[in-house]
This record gives C-alpha cells, structure tokens and sequence, in this order.
C-alpha cells in the first residue's frame, strides 16, 4: 500500500505543477481589456485626433467616426488623419477648418493632446456633444476652440457639477480638472 501512495502522490505532484504552469501561461497570453491597455500607457502623452458626426438628438454623444493617436507628436497624428486608410474609413479627406476644438492634458495648452474634427463641419448653434474616452476623461485640464467653436460647456464625470467657458480656457478649473464626463462645445 505504502506504494501506491508513492506512486499516487508522485503523480499529483507532477500533475499540479503542470496545471499550474498552464494557468500561469493563459494569464499571460490573456489579452489586456482596453481599460488596462489604456492604463499602462497612462505615462506617456498621446497626440490624437477625432471625428465625430452630430449627435442624434441632444442628449446623445456625437457618434465617434474615426479615432488615430501616436505617441509622436500631434503632427504625426494629423498626418494619419489625411492618409488613404483614414479617407477610406471616412469617405472623404478632412479638412482643417472642421477642426472643432483641441483638449490638452495639462493647464495653459501643454501636455498631449486630442484635436477633434466635425465631420459636418464647424459649430453651430447647437454644436457637438463630445464623450471623452477612459484616456482622456481623466486628463484634459485646458482646452481651444476653432472656426465657430467658441463656447464649450464641461460636465464632471460623476454629472453633478457643470462650467462653461469661452474658448480658448487655459484651465478648466479645480473641480473639472482631470475629471470630465462631457463637453458640448458650440457657437454662442
């Protein structure tokens, strides 16, 4: 009997560590979800750009047309927005006076930055209500406005305190910095 058990346990201990090593080896080869993608890039800036349509009515978020970020520079990024692929993807070239507004990561206009294009041109009167993505809802702190876009009202992410500001803001002040929900920016 004594046997057995040796051999028993012998057989336990290999088949343990083999489990082991296999789910060790799925943890690895698990895909990251985009949270954590996003989170482990969180110390480097990002130059992005953005195309939005109008919102359906208005309470929805304009839809996200198109989305390109580099680690470069906004020049890169802007680049990539006039690329074959992007003008594939969107059905037409973007042109610079859709430019709509620019988030910026750090007050006074520094950091990385997301310039956001409207896909039916500049702001009108009721404008576009933008939803800034895990990345940047914890980060913008100033913001410009370009063309007609003058005027942008800023909700917290927790959608109990809102501001608005004309365009540009060098800083969005203390209770929305690093903490918006979203932005409809439009011509007053």
């Amino acid at each position: 009997m004594k046997m057995i058990l040796r051999s028993s346990h012998a057989f336990v201990q290999p088949l343990f560590i083999a489990v082991a090593a296999v789910s060790v080896l799925l943890t690895v080869l698990t895909p990251l979800p985009a949270a954590a993608h996003e989170a482990r890039q969180s110390s480097e800036n990002q130059f992005c750009v953005m195309v939005v349509g109008k919102p359906a009515d208005s309470t929805s978020p304009s839809p996200e047309l198109y989305h390109y970020c580099s680690t470069k520079s906004i020049d890169d990024a802007r680049a990539h927005l006039a690329s074959p692929t992007a003008r594939a993807e969107l059905g037409r070239t973007v042109a610079a006076s859709d430019l709509l507004m620019t988030w910026f990561t750090d007050r006074d206009y520094g950091g990385g930055q997301t310039d956001i294009f409207g896909y039916e041109g500049t702001c009108d009167t009721a404008g576009y209500r933008l939803a800034p993505n895990s990345y940047w809802r914890v980060r913008i702190s100033s913001a410009a406005g370009f063309a007609q876009c003058n005027y942008a009202d800023f909700v917290n992410i927790a959608k109990n305190y809102a501001d608005g500001f004309g365009l540009p803001i060098n800083y969005i002040g203390n209770t929305l910095n690093d903490n918006v929900g979203t932005i409809q920016v439009y011509h007053a």
